[in-house]
Formats: structure tokens, C-alpha cells, sequence
């Protein structure tokens, strides 16, 4: 017979049992889908490469501030170790560039949105190949000194501000007090390097000269600063490890030359590490993806198992026709074939539904943009997901081909017509049904545990109190332009003004004068600084300023424990006082009242200690330890921040407070405006992700392991009807026939539970090295084995109802 006319045949045979063709694709077409979106992720992070030439030469530095050996400061370094690193003429870099991240507002637009800035000089955009859209890139009379006043703005912020105008080279944004002039737009396709975090993107690059640091911090040794790097282009066959320890040592040499003299300083020192582009936007992220990768891949062995059942029943429904075949002179080889090419459609079909299904999930997956999931924009359905989903039903056709054939009996299926078609040469093994019980156990529980761990963690996270104000409060961060300049009376005038001014609107219940918020997108934002017993600052301990009005604990409702708080007099008159919080209480006086205890502020504008006088309780924010906190009655002149308090219902717009705030200063623009209760939704975005694939994956695995073990349960009982019906008839009750089958399937449960048992022994190995699963909890391991056994019974009964429900005579009648 022709290929062509047995795959005709094949097609015929499964368009007369729909049913069964549909279970399969869709079951196996779900999950493999499922696992090839998991598998280009993975494959995303762990092998495919960056989009830049040399990407392997391409390094990033990371500084860090020691003392007595002890790290206390990480990925920052002071600026003029970096301006010295950039300007050394050295031989093992082909190119250097200076890289700034910041934030600012467009003062020349009416909304004056908040924008992503990098400070720049040159060579970085060379060294990232970065294409054009409009324009040009910054040229060399443009770098480190020049204070050229020319700005390169993305596609996309092109795309936003300026609908894409094909005028906009040449037209100026403002930030500060100076007009920038666009000289370039970047091209769609250019992949911008998640130097930051994921999905920090940039809207506007501008020259390094025009960065925000305040002139002070540019001279200084002393400062460490955040989010300012030196990038490297190394020459080829340059170890990066050696020029990192080079590096270190001649900055470390100069540091301490700066230093020396200075007794705070004493025993410091910083070093300076250079990191690959792949190591600092990759991190540990692909932790996390291997796991989904694993959970998929369980659902896959699963549906897998169920398919296989599911394939040895119609094989047994098809024996007479195999028979008739093997009479005809059909060999072995011959039934492989037909059996082989049965599921190549099957697996066809599986493969165009699993690509279909996976190209909505990778979809999904750049749309949810998780902020703990790097190069997420450059997920794209491609030839490697058709390979691998193709590769993979391939290997699902071949091995349950291969198991059919083996449960064969050809020499009994020759015989079949000699006999008048009587007996059977396909009857799955009692060992093969258990095996299949016990793998789809030790899946499923598998499955079930790590599901419901992951759960139980995340809504934990969601639902747990935060101790903090969520609900119609809004933080303003202003940008005070050239104000900055002014005297502090004026700031001050002017700061208070605004308040008064905010108060008197309809919608504004309350306002706080601020600098310093607790649900921070980043600690890079935290204003860090020490407490001290001396004033030598020998016993310093570190936590969290922020700069506060008598209104601020109490728009946020901060639960006062102990002392009082700030009256209007302390903060209008900046007295020495300070409120802190328990994890700041328990390092400053472990076991003694702090109450009234003084301490000295690093930051200080005078020599006065603080007296404590209140203590609030610590706040419970999702995946985050508290940190040590200190309120101090005290206006930030630099970086001033409105809480605003608003009636229920009402809402506020950046547009809106900047005409409040022209009122009583033009120079006052939102820098940033954010509803606290997004805030915090975005806290636990990662938990609710985390929750809702968990969920999916638990409920697909309780209804596919339900299916497996109650089809292979029922094709057993199937087999013993006979059996079944002659013990009934000689006296055994429904309820013992029953109790029996429960237990002989409890015996293949219990090992399939223990083997589950080994497989999370082993996950558990790796995952207590990571950050993924804090605590174990009793209830995620005892819930899915509780489960498994109910299933177990459920499936038990259901399976064998229609025999014991009835009178012996059916049993014996039907299996005739």
C-alpha cells in the first residue's frame, strides 16, 4: 500500500472519532503551546544573543563603598573616580563612555511630563550601534566639557510628543534652564540595554555635561552616587577581571590621596567591577523562568499520560481490525507504521493549535510588561518555535507509537480470525497502568504543591495589610526650576504658599510638605543617612530620612506606638526632634526605651542632637523587609514633594496642580504625579501575576490528572468485569467491592505521592538558594496530597458505579 493512500485511511479512521481527535489536540495542543511561549522566554534570557556587535566585550561598572573591609554602599561610586576612569589613557579599551540615568519634566510643554533622561558623552550610542530614524547621533565636539546643549530623543517619545512630525529636528525641549535642541530621533527597531531595571527605557539622551549632579558632588571623593557608570567597549582578548582589579587599584590609590586627612575616612575604601551587558540586564531573572519552564513542562507529561491512555483504549477498540490486517499478511512493522502515521495527524494538528496558542501567549507575555522579566520586548514568534514545538510532537508521536506496539501481542493478533475473532491481543498490562497512575501522581502532586505554595505566597502578599494609607492620597513630586536658586526664605515662602493653596481647593482634604516616601519604586529614590550617639558618629546606624510637616503620619495614617507626634510649632520653629519607626528603635536601643533618647544626625544643619519622641509602627510591604526609618520636622528645599489627601471620589491631574502651582510660582512644575493606591498595586503586580499562573496551572492539573486516573481506573475495572461480577454474586457487598478497589489504586497513589515527594525534595534544593519561595507552608503540602487521595477515591468510585450499582447478572451478562 502507498504512503499517500495509509495517511487517506489514517485521515478517514480519526474523522469518524472526532471526539477523540479533538481531546487530544487540544489537551497536548494547550500545553505544548504553553510550554513553547515558556521555552522562547528561556531562551531569550539564557541563549539568545544581544542585539550589539562585540555584546561579549560590552561592560558596565558597578562600584561599591568599604569600611574595615565591610561593604556599605553597593553600584555607586563617587564622581570624579568616574571622570578619571573615563579620561585615563589606557590600552585595554577600544572605546569609554560616561552614562547618567536621571528623571526630569519638560518645562516647555503644558502637562510638563515626566521623562526618562540618560547623560551621555558620545561614544555610548556608537558603541550600542544604535540606528536613526531622523538625524544623527552625538559627535565628538559634543562630549565630556563641551556643554553642548543637543538632545536624542527615542521612537517612541518622538511618537509621543511629537506624533511622529517629521519637523521635529531642530525643535527644543526644556529641562532645568536650558533649551536642548533635538539633533537625532532613534529608529523603532533599536534595542535600548535595561541598564537600570526592566523595562527602564530612555526618552531623551543628552550630554553628559548637563547631568544633575550638584556641583559639590562633582569634586567630591567622599560622595557615592547611584545610577552613574562607566561603560566599556574592551579590546579583543582583554581579560575584563584583570582590568577591573587594575581599575580598583589605581582609583583606590587615588581615593585614599583625596582622603587622607580625614578621620571619617580612615579605614574606607571603594573598588570598581566591571560587569558584563549580559550579567546586569539578565541577573538571577532566569531563576524564576526555569521554574515556569518546569511547571509547563510537569502539565506537558500530564496531558502526555492522558493521551496515552486514551491512544491504548482506541488501540484496543481496534483490534479486530489489526487483526484482519495481520491476516492479510501485515507485518509488525506494518501496524507501527499505520499506528505512526495515525499520530503524525494527530501531532500535525497538536502543532498548528500549540503555534497558534503560543504566539497569543508570547503576546501576552510583552504586554503584561513584568517587571522582573528583562528583554521581554524582544520576545517574537519565530522558525525556533516551530523547530521546537515540532521537535517535541514529534517525540510525544514516536514514544506512544513505540509503547502501543509494545502492548502488541502479533502472534495472538494472527490467531484473532483462526478463532472467529475471539480473545484479545491488546489488553494494557496491570504494570502499565500502574506506572501510568503512579507517573501522573507524582506529576500532578508535583504540580499541585509548587502551585499552591506559590499561591498561598502571593495572595499573602496581596491581601496583607500595609500599615500605610492607600486610598485617595496622592504623592507630587515638583520640579522648582530655577527657583533652586533662590534663597531658602523664598523657597520656603513660596512651598508654604503652595500648601495653603492646595488646602483651599475643593477636592483637597489635607496637604504635606515632603521629601521621602515609603512606597518608593526604588530604594535609588531613599534619601539614606545615619543616626549616632556621638557626635564622632563611632556607633552610627543607618535608615531612611524623610523630610516631613506635622500633616504627613497622619495622611498616611502611620500607627503611633509610643510618644507623640509632630505639632505645627516643631516643624515651623525645626526643632530637634525626630520620630523614627521599631526596626530603627531596635538597632538604635535594642531592649531599652528610646523614648527621649538624643542622637545625632549626619546630615544635620547644625551640631544638636535629636530627641526621639515617637515611635511608629513598622509598615508590611509585599516582598520587601522594612527598613530602619527616621521623620524629621524639616523642609527639603531641593527636591520638595506634596502629599495630597483628596475626597472620596475626587481625582487629581498634572495639568491641574500646575496652574494651581503657577499661582505662586511659574517655575513650579509636577515632576511626578502618583496615586498611591497604584502605587501599591504595582508592589504586588508580580504577586498577582504570580497568583493567576498559579491558579491556571493548579486548576488544569487537578482536571487533567481527574481525567487520567479516572480513564485508567475505569478501563482496569473494565477488564475485571467478570471477576467483579462473580464476587458480587457469591455475596460480597457494593460497599466491599468498593473498599477493594480503593485499595489496590491507594497502593500505586502512595508510591506516585512518594516519588512526588523526591522530585520536591530536589526543587526544594534549588529553590532555597534563590529568592523565589521565602517560607514553606504546612498547608501547600498537606492540601495537594489531601487532594490527590480525594481525587483518588472520587475516581475510584465513579469508575466502578456502574457495576456495583447494579445487580451481579449485568456484569456477568456484558461480559459475554
Amino acid at each position: 500500500m502507498s504512503m499517500v493512500r495509509e495517511f487517506q485511511l489514517a485521515l478517514d479512521s480519526l474523522s469518524r472519532v472526532k471526539g477523540y481527535s479533538a481531546a487530544i489536540i487540544l489537551t497536548l495542543g494547550i500545553t505544548l503551546g504553553a510550554l513553547v511561549a515558556i521555552f522562547m522566554v528561556n531562551y531569550q534570557l539564557l541563549s539568545a544573543p544581544l542585539p550589539y556587535d562585540n555584546q561579549d566585550r560590552l561592560f558596565i561598572s558597578k562600584g561599591s563603598s568599604f569600611r574595615d573591609s565591610e561593604i556599605k554602599l553597593s553600584d555607586t561610586s563617587p564622581y570624579p573616580a568616574l571622570i578619571d576612569a573615563y579620561s585615563f589613557k589606557d590600552t585595554d579599551f577600544e572605546k569609554k563612555a560616561l552614562i547618567n540615568f536621571n528623571v526630569d519634566v519638560i518645562r516647555n510643554f503644558p502637562a510638563s511630563p515626566r521623562v526618562n533622561l540618560s547623560y551621555i558623552t558620545p561614544e555610548y550610542l556608537d558603541m550600542i550601534q544604535t540606528p536613526f530614524a531622523l538625524g544623527r547621533n552625538f559627535n565628538a565636539q559634543e562630549g565630556l566639557g563641551a556643554k553642548a546643549p543637543v538632545a536624542v530623543i527615542s521612537y517612541e517619545a518622538w511618537d509621543k510628543l511629537f506624533n511622529k512630525r517629521q519637523d521635529t529636528i531642530g525643535q527644543t525641549l526644556r529641562f532645568g534652564e536650558v533649551n536642548f535642541k533635538i539633533i537625532g530621533v532613534t529608529a523603532k527597531n533599536f534595542v535600548e540595554p535595561e541598564l537600570v531595571s526592566v523595562g527602564r527605557l530612555t526618552d531623551v539622551w543628552l550630554a553628559w555635561d548637563f547631568n544633575l549632579t550638584e556641583e559639590g558632588w562633582r569634586h567630591s571623593w567622599g560622595g557615592q552616587l547611584s545610577n552613574h557608570h562607566l561603560i566599556g567597549l574592551l579590546k579583543p582578548g582583554v581579560n575584563p577581571e584583570q582590568v577591573s582589579h587594575q581599575l580598583t587599584s589605581r582609583l583606590n590609590n587615588r581615593y585614599r590621596q583625596e582622603l587622607a586627612g580625614r578621620s571619617f575616612f580612615k579605614s574606607s575604601s571603594i573598588d570598581f567591577v566591571l560587569t558584563s551587558f549580559r550579567e546586569k540586564i539578565i541577573g538571577d531573572s532566569y531563576q524564576q523562568t526555569l521554574l515556569l519552564f518546569t511547571g509547563v513542562f510537569l502539565l506537558l507529561m500530564i496531558a502526555v499520560a492522558n493521551t496515552m491512555n486514551l491512544i491504548l483504549a482506541r488501540a484496543a477498540n481496534r483490534q479486530r481490525i489489526m487483526a484482519i490486517q495481520a491476516a492479510l499478511g501485515a507485518q509488525k512493522s506494518d501496524l507501527f507504521r499505520s499506528i505512526l502515521i495515525e499520530m503524525s495527524l494527530l501531532m500535525s494538528a497538536t502543532v498548528v493549535f500549540s503555534l497558534v496558542f503560543s504566539y497569543a501567549g508570547i503576546d501576552l507575555i510583552k504586554q503584561l510588561k513584568l517587571d522582573w522579566l528583562p528583554r521581554a520586548n524582544e520576545l517574537s514568534f519565530n522558525w525556533l518555535s516551530i523547530v521546537f514545538s515540532t521537535l517535541v510532537s514529534g517525540l510525544i508521536a514516536l514514544v506512544t507509537t513505540i509503547l502501543v506496539n509494545r502492548q502488541l501481542d502479533y502472534r495472538k493478533l494472527s490467531q484473532m480470525m483462526q478463532s472467529g475473532g475471539k480473545g484479545t491481543a491488546l489488553q494494557v498490562s496491570k504494570k502499565v497502568r500502574n506506572i501510568l497512575i503512579l507517573s501522573q501522581v507524582a506529576l500532578a502532586t508535583t504540580m499541585l504543591c509548587v502551585g499552591v505554595q506559590v499561591f498561598h505566597q502571593s495572595i499573602s502578599n496581596i491581601i496583607q495589610p500595609s500599615g500605610l494609607a492607600t486610598d485617595n492620597v496622592y504623592q507630587v513630586k515638583v520640579d522648582i526650576g530655577i527657583t533652586r536658586l533662590a534663597s531658602t526664605k523664598v523657597l520656603e515662602d513660596n512651598l508654604r504658599a503652595t500648601r495653603k493653596l492646595f488646602t483651599e481647593n475643593p477636592k483637597i482634604s489635607s496637604a504635606s510638605i515632603a521629601m521621602g516616601f515609603p512606597l518608593s519604586a526604588s530604594t535609588d529614590e531613599y534619601f539614606f543617612s545615619y543616626l549616632s550617639e556621638d557626635a564622632e558618629f563611632q556607633k552610627q546606624q543607618q535608615g531612611v530620612v524623610s523630610l516631613i510637616d506635622e500633616n504627613y503620619l497622619d495622611i498616611l495614617q502611620f500607627e503611633l506606638i509610643k510618644g507623640r507626634n509632630f505639632t505645627s510649632s516643631d516643624y515651623d520653629n525645626v526643632k530637634n526632634v525626630i520620630i523614627i519607626n521599631q526596626a530603627f528603635a531596635d538597632k538604635l536601643a535594642p531592649g531599652d526605651e528610646v523614648i527621649s533618647k538624643r542622637y545625632y544626625w549626619l546630615n544635620a544643619p547644625g551640631n544638636s542632637p535629636y530627641e526621639v519622641i515617637g515611635v511608629v509602627r513598622d509598615l508590611t510591604l509585599p516582598n520587601t523587609e522594612e527598613l530602619p526609618r527616621v521623620f524629621i520636622p524639616y523642609m527639603a528645599f531641593d527636591f520638595p514633594e506634596f502629599l495630597l489627601e483628596v475626597l472620596p471620589k475626587q481625582s487629581l491631574s498634572a495639568i491641574e496642580l500646575n496652574q494651581m502651582m503657577a499661582k505662586v510660582n511659574k517655575e513650579f512644575k509636577v515632576s511626578k504625579l502618583i496615586d498611591i493606591k497604584n502605587a501599591h498595586d504595582r508592589l504586588v503586580h508580580h504577586d498577582k501575576f504570580l497568583a493567576s499562573a498559579a491558579a491556571v496551572l493548579t486548576l488544569l492539573t487537578i482536571f487533567l490528572a481527574s481525567v487520567g486516573v479516572y480513564g485508567i481506573l475505569t478501563y482496569s475495572i473494565q477488564l475485571r468485569r467478570s471477576e467483579l461480577g462473580i464476587r458480587m454474586a457469591i455475596g460480597a457487598t457494593p460497599a466491599t467491592i468498593y473498599l477493594e478497589i480503593i485499595r489496590e489504586s491507594f497502593i500505586t497513589v502512595l508510591a506516585g505521592l512518594a516519588a512526588a515527594g523526591v522530585i520536591l525534595a530536589g526543587l526544594w534544593l534549588w529553590l532555597k538558594n534563590t529568592s523565589f519561595v521565602d517560607e514553606l507552608s504546612v498547608w501547600g503540602a498537606l492540601f495537594p496530597v489531601l487532594l490527590i487521595i480525594i481525587l483518588t477515591a472520587l475516581a475510584s468510585l465513579f469508575s466502578v458505579w456502574k457495576i456495583i450499582s447494579k445487580p451481579a447478572i449485568h456484569s456477568l451478562q456484558n461480559a459475554q
